[in-house]
């Protein structure tokens, strides 16, 4: 049976890799992603990934190899990760909140070829990535375009032409457990189960291309991915977070116009408990919940700003808040 997803008329993809591509041919002078102060358009950023893709294979990085992301939320962290794909690599996406030993770990044992990290952890990456002979390749990827090992310069190259087309059974991703219980251990997941995932996930909420999602979800984590990349499948816009703060999350609510916002039950308290909530507009569509859902959400107050509350989907795992017609 086909798993592939549909995309423009005759086409289909067959991994995450292709969805910036398809929305680009699609809409392309469509808003895709809002960030760091800046816009860019699917076209744009479906421009930025081939350049990225070129460096990267430019830079020695082979199809099959893992690159690991190492980095907060950011423009260039999506960027980075459909490069990646479109460089026939395998993404290693890992949580920020990482130490370096921990990270060292998991480096050696998924076999990476690059860390693509923030300036700030660069050093730390260059000093333990030295006793990994694996790794070749380490770039910064919110320095300027002309420090060394900026990730910024691959934007100079030419754009990848036509990369080679993903096996949907192919490993895309490997993706690390929090390691509670003893080290973390990698989840290998293959094209088509982390496109379906979005897909499934955008079906879910009923997202369109006329969604505009503010999310502070960690991109890294499975959630936070799918929230992301399955706004981008069905055409919408995301306004992506660095980090979680409550007045800014309300702001970008407002200004934006957001239709849904995506995050966790902690964030929703933190909404509520706002001293910013009285003024803020908050007539929005939806609300979508990942991880346990919290008994003292106050749900009239919710309802207060025109958010409706369904029963969970999957009970502990996600609640949806249905769009207010």
């Amino acid at each position: 049976m086909s798993t592939a997803v549909k995309g423009q008329p005759g086409s289909v993809l067959a991994g995450p890799g292709d969805i910036i591509g398809h929305a680009a041919a699609r809409d392309p002078g469509k808003v895709a992603l809002i960030a760091g102060g800046r816009e860019f358009t699917y076209a744009g950023l479906d421009d930025l990934c081939a350049r990225a893709a070129a460096g990267l294979r430019a830079r020695g990085v082979q199809p099959g190899q893992v690159v690991t992301l190492y980095g907060p939320n950011s423009w260039q962290w999506v960027v980075a990760y459909h490069a990646i794909l479109r460089a026939g690599a395998v993404v290693n996406p890992i949580n920020v909140m990482l130490t370096p030993p921990e990270v060292a770990f998991v480096l050696a044992d998924c076999q990476a070829a690059g860390v693509l990290t923030s300036g700030a952890q660069l050093a730390a990456m260059r000093e333990l990535t030295a006793a990994l002979p694996e790794v070749k390749l380490v770039l910064g990827l919110d320095l300027d375009p002309g420090e060394d090992d900026s990730f910024a310069a691959l934007f100079g190259h030419p754009p990848l032409a036509s990369p080679e087309p993903a096996e949907p059974a192919a490993l895309s991703t490997i993706g690390y457990t929090s390691g509670t219980t003893g080290h973390p251990k990698g989840a290998m997941q293959s094209q088509q189960a982390v496109l379906l995932n979005c897909a499934l996930t955008a079906t879910m909420h009923g997202r369109t291309a006329d969604d505009i999602v503010v999310t502070a979800l960690p991109a890294p984590h499975v959630y936070g991915n799918v929230a992301i990349n399955g706004t981008f499948l069905a055409g919408g816009t995301v306004v992506l977070m660095e980090r979680f703060d409550p007045a800014q999350a309300l702001q970008l609510i407002g200004t934006h116009r957001a239709t849904m916002f995506e995050g966790v039950p902690a964030m929703y308290s933190m909404l509520l408990a706002s001293d910013a909530l009285d003024q803020a507009d908050m007539v929005m569509g939806e609300i979508a919940e990942g991880g346990r859902p919290r008994e003292d959400l106050d749900l009239r107050r919710c309802m207060q700003f025109g958010l409706n509350r369904r029963d969970p989907i999957m009970p502990g795992l996600a609640v949806d808040h249905g769009r207010t017609m």
